[in-house]
This record gives structure tokens, sequence and C-alpha cells, in this order.
């Protein structure tokens, strides 16, 4: 079963106290080398009540997000969002720098992770992992590497160690936000003049029509009820989300609905009848079907598989 994993429960996750600072309740850095007894306490699945940000100067790690597997290399980024279910698979001579920031912080913060989401998620398949350039390696590490010091150096309890935390924690964010606008700028010099560009405006519905699936996904999955939130027909709705990521809005809505069925089938430990009602399906019978079709299994086939 899955397990919930805090902040100031953070330390079911460390084994060299010298390698690692905290600032309060706010957030923790970690100086990563390759580490076992962290591998073990990873291999079960865990959502981290907050946000988690890696990166990786060196070796190899493959890990599972929300049941999909990616290969962790050299000179790339992790940007995981809360209640990520995440789990380590392999790891390898890895060296690099984990940043965890509570949820609480975030909001204390005012930074809409949204925005953040949705700088990458306008592709034809969003990804959690950036790659870096050398330059940017460095400058994501000294932005890291500050927050270490200002957790090392400067008491949590002062309301100035307070606003230099806010300060580093919504720079870093922003600098990962200007990384993949700046990497998107530079695909789209190199594809053909003629490529047809959405408007700032198309887009922003698009963004919008993100974020109100992460946030409704659970009981909403019609296109018109986010159409509706929007003010726009579904038709024009699906129109603009097919034209900026190469996918319908149905298969958006659809993906996320499955990756949670399939958290919870295996990881929940709640039964096919719980996870029908969790997911606002009318009975488990439409729950069962609608699983089917998408994946090819029963959701009985897949909690046995």
């Amino acid at each position: 079963m899955e397990k919930t994993i805090l902040l100031s429960r953070i330390h079911e996750l460390q084994t060299d106290d010298t390698r690692c600072s905290r600032m309060g309740e706010d957030y923790l850095y970690i100086d990563v080398a390759e580490d076992g007894e962290m591998v073990r306490t990873l291999e079960a699945p865990v959502r981290f009540y907050g946000f988690t940000l890696f990166l990786c100067r060196s070796g190899h790690a493959s890990i599972e997000i929300n049941l999909e597997r990616y290969e962790i290399v050299a000179n790339s980024l992790l940007v995981v969002d809360p209640s990520t279910l995440i789990r380590i698979c392999s790891i390898d001579n890895v060296r690099g720098e984990i940043l965890f920031i509570s949820a609480p912080f975030l909001r204390d913060i005012n930074f809409d992770l949204q925005a953040l989401h949705q700088t990458m998620v306008i592709k034809e398949k969003p990804s959690p992992m950036l790659a870096l350039l050398d330059q940017e390696v460095e400058c994501m590490s000294a932005f890291l590497r500050m927050m270490d010091a200002n957790a090392r150096g400067n008491s949590s309890s002062s309301p100035l160690s307070k606003n230099i935390a806010r300060s580093l924690v919504s720079a870093t964010l922003y600098q990962i936000m200007l990384f993949v606008q700046n990497h998107r700028e530079n695909e789209k010099d190199t594809a053909s003049a003629g490529a047809p560009v959405m408007s700032s405006r198309r887009l922003g519905y698009v963004h919008e029509f993100g974020r109100l699936v992460q946030k409704y996904y659970r009981r909403e999955r019609s296109v018109t009820f986010y159409a509706s939130k929007l003010f726009i027909s579904p038709k024009y709705l699906s129109l603009l989300v097919k034209e900026a990521t190469g996918r319908s809005a149905v298969s958006w809505i659809d993906e996320y609905v499955i990756m949670e069925a399939k958290n919870m089938l295996r990881f929940s430990g709640r039964n096919i009848q719980q996870i029908t009602y969790d997911l606002n399906f009318p009975n488990q019978s439409s729950f069962g079907k609608y699983f089917k079709h998408l994946t090819g299994m029963s959701p009985t086939q897949y909690q046995k598989s």
C-alpha cells in the first residue's frame, strides 16, 4: 500500500544528516549520493505532500511517477507535483540535489503551481523531466545551494529567514519556467517557418482546461462540463486542445482518470466498489467498462497483474 509523507516525516528518507538541511517545516534540501537505504525506503510507492525537485548531475536512476517509468540521467531536472505517486526502481552512481517543498509553504508564498505545470504541459506528451544545458545545471544548483545555506546558517524562526526562503523558492520555480520557455523558443527556431502559432488567448483556454481537469477529473469526465467553465463550446475547446497538444480533450481527461484509477487499484487498499464511488461512476459495471475500454483489462485483472 502507498504511504503519504509529510515534510515533518521526511527523515524517513534520510540516512546522513550531514548531507541534509531543513528550513523548519518549509523545505528540506538533500545533497544526494547513491544511497541504498533511500532506495529501500522508496521501493514502495510514496506520495509526498509537497513539491519535489531533483537535479541529477551524474549517474542514472529509473523512477516510476504515477506508474509511468522515467529514466533520469545526468543534466536532467525532475519536477514532481504534490501528491504524485513516486517509486524508485533502480539507482546507479547518482549524484545530485533534491529539494522537498511543503504544500503549506507553497500556499504561503502564493506561488501558483498551475503556472509551472502549464508551462511544461503544452506539448504532445507532458513530462516531469527537463534536459538541461551545462550552464543551466550550474544555475539551478546555485539556487538550490542558496536554500541549503539559508537553512544551515539562519534560524527558521526568524521572519527574515522566512522571507529569504520565500524569495529563493519563488525565484527557483520561475527560473525553471524560464528554462522551459527558452527551450521552447529554440524548438520554434528550428521548426519550419510556416508553422502556425497559437495566439496567447487560445493557449490561455488550453492552459485553463488543464487546470480544470486537474481539479475536477475525479468527478467530471465530460468535455461539455469543462467547456461550460470556459464559456466556450465543446467543439471549440476540443479544436484548441487538439491544435495545442496533438491530442483530444477527451484523451486528456481519460488519462487523468485512468492514472488515478490505476494508482488506487494497485496501492490504495480500497476495493473496486469504493474506487467506483471515489471516481464518481454511477456503478461498478460502468467503471469496469470504462477501465477495460481504455486499458484492455478489467479492474480486477489489473489489480492481479
